[in-house]
């Protein structure tokens, strides 16, 4: 093996299989073996050494930026990779690492062991000092600071916690569910209430808990704000927009935003003889000519699994899921990130799967975790509470009709 002899990435060996974390670079040579960079003080690559992957976590590489593959050879840089908590990796010579990793620094503290290792990495003695502290304490005590979570059951709102998981529920159901969903109604939004564990699909329209739109109600807005489509249009429109060639979650987010905003086609508008008329999905310039519909305890099943989730509150336009509310009691230890968690559960975003349905999510606009009187946005793309926004504005309504509607003074 010669030491100008270019060695290309192969992929990311990680401990585990889920973001965050640092992972190891593995090539393969001409010899067709898996390798291991070595490298000296200076951090350029020594050598490489054999290494055996049976069993382990190993992701596929990607690409560099400009769309090459990614190599090392004798003498250059070392090559470092770090698993963002979206589920990306950064590539790269140390500098280029550290930054990235410098930026997600907050968001390690609860993982005290990665946090310590991080601040390490970036030589950031402050963050190191207060991060070996916090292992010290897990190495002394291994429960410190663990919350205390039930067993995880698919279809469950929330796990229990310290106060008795039965208060949880309903504090959570009476007052951040039912608000929100009274409020909703004051803006006009059809209201569906589905009790958790009692419902049918025909509820809310559907065949069965598989379905995530309501296609009926897709159909019926198609065909009002398209009037000139016949029933076989409107039938191929739909199935359309129901099925995805692709598995991946935000290729097809993207293209149901383009169906949204800029409508589909067919191929004649039959009672004028135009070619490849556009189809609207949404009437922008009469909201009112839209279908509305906020429905909780809203049951979809898990695919391949007899189990389902029940998100609290799901809005749907013309049928459409364009949103998800995630519900949280104040009494849980930090409500927002349970919150935020959970939707990465049921969008299949937390490196399992099994545990969600992404198809309910191909259609999502936005996210909302909310506690009470506090809510924070984002979108299928925002995983960490740093990333999330504070729903600020009430419009149409003022702050003091808030405080009026919920009994709370408005503080100022």
């Amino acid at each position: 093996m010669s030491n100008k002899e270019a060695f290309a990435l192969a992929g990311l060996y990680r401990v585990r299989n889920v973001a965050p974390g640092f992972a190891i670079c593995l090539f393969r040579a001409a010899d067709g073996c898996v390798y291991a960079q070595t490298a000296g003080d200076d951090g350029c690559i020594t050598g490489f050494k054999p290494v055996n992957i049976k069993g382990s976590f190993v992701f596929d590489a990607p690409l560099r930026p400009d769309g090459a593959a990614w190599s090392a050879r004798v003498g250059q840089s070392m090559l470092y990779a770090f698993h963002r908590p979206e589920g990306n990796f950064v590539i790269g010579p140390r500098e280029d690492v550290e930054a990235a990793v410098r930026e997600e620094l907050p968001n390690l503290r609860a993982l005290p062991f990665l946090w310590e290792e991080a601040a390490g990495f970036v030589r950031d003695e402050a963050q190191l000092t207060h991060a070996k502290i916090e292992t010290a304490k897990l190495l002394r005590h291994p429960t410190w600071g663990r919350k205390q979570k039930g067993e995880f059951t698919a279809g469950e709102s929330s796990p229990s916690r310290r106060a008795p998981a039965e208060a949880i529920r309903l504090d959570e159901k009476n007052h951040v569910e039912e608000p929100l969903v009274d409020h909703l109604a004051k803006l006009d939004w059809t209201v569906v209430r589905l009790d958790m564990h009692h419902q049918t699909p025909a509820d809310t329209g559907r065949r069965d808990f598989s379905q995530v739109v309501l296609e009926k109600r897709l159909a019926d807005s198609v065909r009002s704000m398209n009037d000139w489509m016949e029933s076989d249009q409107v039938e191929e429109v739909v199935r359309r927009l129901c099925d995805f060639q692709s598995p991946s979650l935000i290729e097809n987010n993207k293209q149901v935003l383009k169906w949204i905003t800029e409508g589909t086609g067919v191929g004649e508008n039959r009672k004028t003889g135009e070619p490849s008329p556009t189809v609207r999905i949404v009437d922008f310039a009469n909201p009112a000519r839209n279908d509305w519909l906020a429905v909780s305890q809203f049951k979809v099943r898990i695919p391949g699994r007899e189990q389902h989730i029940i998100p609290d509150v799901v809005l749907f336009l013309n049928g459409l899921p364009v949103a998800l509310f995630e519900c949280k009691s104040p009494k849980v230890e930090e409500p927002t990130a349970e919150a935020i968690d959970q939707l990465l559960r049921y969008s299949e975003q937390r490196g399992a799967s099994g545990e969600g349905n992404s198809t309910l999510f191909y259609y999502n606009q936005f996210v909302v975790a909310t506690c009470r009187e506090q809510a924070k946005f984002g979108t299928i793309t925002t995983h960490t509470e740093r990333h999330f926004y504070r729903w600020s504005d009430p419009w149409p309504f003022s702050l003091d009709d808030v405080a009026a509607q919920t009994g709370k003074q408005r503080s100022t």
